[in-house]
């Protein structure tokens, strides 16, 4: 039976409960767990198939021979209010980063953004009162300083990959893509986003789309997002993009 693990992070769950459905009734066996926690089940080859990050992508090609499936992915792309970034108030040096999920790729991207964005280099701490916070957007009420697709897109003007499919090459049914795909059909439109204002705002709502289609948009991304990962020191090298019964293609440094 085919073992698949897919994290519970906020980008995930509203597909979580159609996923399951999808992989149940081909007999699959789903886990649920941490992103971090996918990371360590491919390594340890707990599982065959996983939805994992950019980062878990990453950090685990030098570890096990991983293949994407081009079929159901997840990127934002501007503003989603998914997950963002927070400052204390009236901060005047950018010195320390915190998360509630500082393993997660959000944090890795966040932490980034801002080092560009404000010439800085930030420390991480464990603790709620750093200089700046990296965090999944819980309470779509709440929105915080900056939207890290939208902070994205202005950095690299390229939509940011939240999540993809990876699997062992090995026992995995020639028709996976198929299957995958009906989580979310690439027939289905993306999800487009505006932002509610008050009444008394004093800026234009911002507006993004969520976007599920692996195609050449998210690949030129995804590209992005490793090269940013192996600069950062986040993962030992810049791997090659290599597909589930496909070409391998080498990223450019």
């Amino acid at each position: 039976m085919l073992k698949i693990a897919i994290p519970t992070t906020p980008s995930i769950t509203p597909y979580i409960e159609k996923a399951i459905s999808v992989l149940k009734s081909e007999g699959f066996n789903v886990v649920l767990v941490t992103e971090s926690e996918v990371e360590d089940l491919l390594h340890r080859n707990y599982v065959d198939l996983a939805f994992t990050t950019p980062l878990g992508y990453g950090r685990g090609v030098t570890v096990v021979d991983y293949r994407i499936i081009p079929s159901f992915a997840l990127a934002v792309h501007r503003y989603t209010n998914i997950a963002g970034i927070s400052f204390l108030p009236q901060i005047e040096q950018l010195e320390s980063s915190s998360s509630s999920t500082p393993n997660d790729f959000i944090y890795a991207v966040g932490k980034h953004l801002i080092e560009e964005r404000y010439d800085c280099k930030l420390s991480t701490i464990n603790e709620p009162k750093a200089d700046v916070q990296i965090n999944w957007v819980q309470d779509s009420n709440s929105v915080p300083t900056l939207d890290i697709g939208e902070e994205w897109e202005e950095l690299y003007n390229e939509m940011l990959p939240l999540g993809f499919w990876v699997c062992r090459p090995e026992m995995i049914p020639e028709n996976i893509s198929e299957i995958l795909s009906r989580i979310y059909s690439k027939d289905e439109a993306p999800i487009e986003i505006v932002e509610q204002l008050s009444d008394t705002a004093q800026h234009f709502a911002r507006e993004g789309t969520i976007i599920h289609t692996f195609d050449e948009k998210f690949v030129s991304g995804l590209e992005k997002a490793l090269e940013m990962l192996y600069y950062g020191q986040w993962v030992p090298e810049i791997p090659a993009v290599k597909y589930f019964d496909g070409p391998i293609i080498p990223l450019q440094q």
